[in-house]
């Protein structure tokens, strides 16, 4: 179970307790729809940013070559630039990943 989800969980079991208790119900309220928001959020962009490295790396790709058939320096150059864009893209994603795996 992640973090967030284990925070949506124990922020419910709060909201019931202080919505049949009459206590601090509105409070525990709000931060269970932002725990709710946070975890939909969360399930929505996972894997995204590792789409747009992929989609950068391609790109990066094709401007290189393109730039190699025609000689033109600056497409070589822009295309390797886009393709390290990506390894740092995918570094960073590596890294959340790790993170998440450290909190499960």
């Amino acid at each position: 179970m992640s973090l967030i989800s284990t925070v949506v969980v124990v922020l419910f079991v709060l909201w019931l307790l202080g919505f049949s208790m009459h206590i601090g119900g509105s409070l525990i309220h709000i931060l269970l729809v932002l725990a709710l928001i946070g975890l939909v959020y969360n399930l929505f962009t996972t894997g995204r940013h590792r789409v747009k490295a992929a989609q950068k790396d391609v790109e990066g790709e094709v401007q290189e070559a393109i730039g190699n058939v025609t000689g033109n320096r600056k497409d070589q150059i822009m295309g390797t630039a886009k393709q390290v864009e990506s390894r740092v893209m995918n570094a960073i994603e590596d890294v959340k990943d790790q993170s998440r795996d450290i909190l499960h």
